[in-house]
């Protein structure tokens, strides 16, 4: 627990990944922890922290999961094999991401003690969870690589959520909100020198959100988050370009609705790579070209927004509100993320997804506890201004937005294929998109119909099936099948939707990346030299050499490869239906565990240094870390000056 029994008023989460395979790639060659890009990153912020979470009667806690080898780690628990046996395997190219997560661990929160932040902040890996997942049988064991990471091999951005679960119920009963913060929004280049990294007022709104809805006896469950920042879109600066403005304002990122320009393309993917000075050159051309291809009048039309004096306004059930999250009412799972103890409690995480979803964690949760019926408020909050809704309107977050190496086998072959998926899954919770818009921001009219879409949200076919499930308590393989063909005749009706909407960014003067993907023509305009180590072979597109206006019979009418994966969605769709039937069991093993024992307890408490080292000497059999890692771990300890120095005492 934080020293002197401080107060904790709030719990900040977030899966740190800044850098994480390039780190792991450096200390692999020998490269010292304290000189790691990651770790630089993130010790860069001890300032504000500090600031932030020792803030006088807004005291908090930040727990960072540190995810490298938490696939091996949880098929290690299945098999039976301990930590030593993990941390003694760093020739084994599965085991080294372990060991290289402990040793940045170890460092890290050495660091954040002699900043004097080591009670604040919980620097946790896969090992931390142990004292969990340890305890729990068997047969549940034998599911984790099931639920917690789905079939396919490699940890995809959802993957971290049961960890952040089981932050989550072991926190149940302090009455403090636990706030889930994507780690490029709290860790910033460019907040690492404001006082409080820019959070405190966001932090304290969010806290005050949930207070006020802690004590409403007629709020049950519910789940909120804060907005990003859109102000950029309606006051534009000569410091900011467009594509920066909009890539600040949504949790959608405006990349699927930039020009597409075939020839200046061609003209990047063909420069060569050889020299650290070449990449250099092909990163700095593709930035140039997401600020100059940016159509505006496109952008809109994708969002399906207009931008009105002080404010961004819907245009009715259009753009991306027809087909997934409201850009503007939808929560967002990386902006305070907050979820209530009925909201855990009644549904797990979609951790068992084989692949990235767009908003599987934030607007298809939300949409699936409220077809549920989970919600038990009226239409509205009436609570204080502004903290009322389920989107906090003022209260946003800055998120800094990565870099692309590769423009377009990024667009064609990674982001369109998640938003595909999560406007699939949108349709198989929501079957009328007037429910995703605030009651009172429509007419008499059109409130009427909201009213009448929420009396029969629950028929859509994954919360009807999952009610029938939880009702009988047992999932028959009659309604797997036929929850099976719902969900494929649900799937291709959308993803025509989908078609007829992307082949519609387009104008007199320029096309979009979404248009030439929707149309199937990405091959014949673009090459295939963009495309080299692209093995789904997505990039190709939904359904080449159809028509838009041809309606999908069968899943075989799309591309072999996008068939492929809408299979394998639907049967992700229907073990989440099995995962919801365990998670009772999975949520009384980890609330039984001993409070004080987890690490991401509020009640944990640092050993101190002489424990400390007497545990690190146990890792391996009594024998330490494995030479390898003692070496980099030694090489570290003498290289602190590569770490940025505290800006006051350390703690002797």
């Amino acid at each position: 627990m934080p020293e002197g029994n401080s107060p904790v008023r709030y719990v900040l989460y977030s899966h740190y990944g800044h850098g994480e395979q390039e780190d792991l790639a450096a200390f692999t060659r020998g490269v010292p922890v304290a000189e790691l890009d990651g770790v630089r990153h993130l010790l860069a912020h001890a300032r504000g922290l500090r600031e932030l979470l020792t803030a006088p009667g807004h005291e908090g806690l930040l727990v960072l999961f540190y995810a490298p080898g938490y696939e091996r780690f949880l098929r290690a628990l299945a098999n039976g094999e301990d930590d030593g046996k993990l941390l003694s395997s760093f020739d084994d190219v599965e085991c080294r991401p372990l060991a290289f997560a402990k040793a940045v661990a170890d460092f890290v929160q050495d660091e954040l003690d002699a900043q004097g932040i080591g009670d604040r902040v919980r620097f946790l890996t896969s090992f931390d969870l142990r004292v969990v997942l340890g305890r729990v049988n068997a047969i549940l064991t034998q599911q984790f690589a099931e639920f917690f990471v789905g079939p396919a091999k490699g940890i995809r951005y959802d993957a971290p959520k049961v960890p952040e679960a089981i932050l989550r119920l072991r926190v149940l009963g302090n009455g403090v909100p636990v706030l889930r913060l994507d780690h490029d929004v709290i860790f910033r280049s460019t907040n690492k020198d404001i006082g409080d990294l820019g959070m405190f007022k966001a932090v304290a709104c969010a806290v005050r959100a949930y207070q006020l809805r802690q004590s409403d006896p007629t709020v049950s469950t519910f789940l909120f988050s804060a907005s990003y920042n859109s102000r950029a879109l309606l006051y534009p600066s000569d410091a900011m370009d467009a594509f920066e403005a909009w890539s600040r304002a949504f949790a959608t990122r405006v990349y699927p609705a930039l020009v597409a320009d075939p020839r200046s393309v061609r003209s990047i993917c063909q420069m060569p790579v050889s020299t650290a000075a070449e990449k250099s050159d092909k990163a700095r051309r593709w930035s140039e070209y997401v600020t100059k291809y940016i159509d505006e009048d496109l952008a809109r039309e994708f969002y399906g927004i207009s931008l009105e004096p002080g404010k961004v306004a819907v245009l009715g059930e259009s753009g991306l509100t027809s087909i997934g999250a409201h850009p503007l009412y939808g929560v967002i799972s990386g902006a305070l993320l907050c979820l209530s103890e009925g909201a855990i409690l009644d549904l797990p995480p979609f951790s068992n997804l084989r692949f990235n979803v767009m908003w599987i964690d934030d607007h298809l949760k939300y949409s699936l506890h409220r077809a549920m019926r989970h919600f038990t408020s009226g239409e509205t909050l009436d609570l204080e201004p502004g903290v009322s809704e389920a989107r906090l309107d003022d209260v946003s977050v800055t998120k800094a937005r990565p870099s692309v190496d590769n423009l377009p086998s990024y667009i064609f072959e990674n982001y369109l294929p998640t938003l595909l998926w999560g406007a699939v899954f949108d349709a198989w919770i929501t079957n009328d998109p007037v429910m995703k818009f605030r009651v009172a921001s429509l007419n008499l009219s059109k409130q009427d119909h909201w009213r009448e879409a929420r009396s029969r949200q629950q028929e859509a076919c994954l919360p009807k099936a999952l009610l029938e499930v939880l009702r009988i308590g047992r999932f028959e393989r009659d309604v797997e099948r036929r929850l099976e063909k719902e969900l494929e005749s649900t799937a291709l009706k959308r993803v025509d939707e989908v078609r007829l909407q992307w082949a519609r960014l387009k104008n007199d003067r320029h096309s979009t990346f979404a248009y030439h993907w929707a149309i199937g023509d990405v091959r014949e305009s673009f090459g295939e030299e963009c495309f080299v180590g692209c093995p789904d072979n997505l990039w190709q597109g939904i359904a080449p050499g159809r028509a838009v206006d041809r309606p999908l019979t069968s899943v075989e009418d799309l591309s072999p490869a996008v068939m492929r994966k809408l299979l394998e969605l639907i049967k992700d769709a229907v073990a989440y239906v099995h995962w919801t039937l365990e998670w009772p069991r999975f949520v009384q093993i980890v609330r039984s565990i001993t409070q004080g024992t987890f690490r991401g307890d509020i009640t944990w408490t640092e050993p101190n240094e002489d424990e400390r080292r007497l545990t690190r000497r146990r890792y391996v059999n009594g024998s330490g870390y494995p030479a390898f890692v003692q070496k980099r771990h030694a090489l570290s300890i003498h290289s602190r000056a590569a770490v940025p120095a505290a800006p006051w005492p350390r703690r002797g």
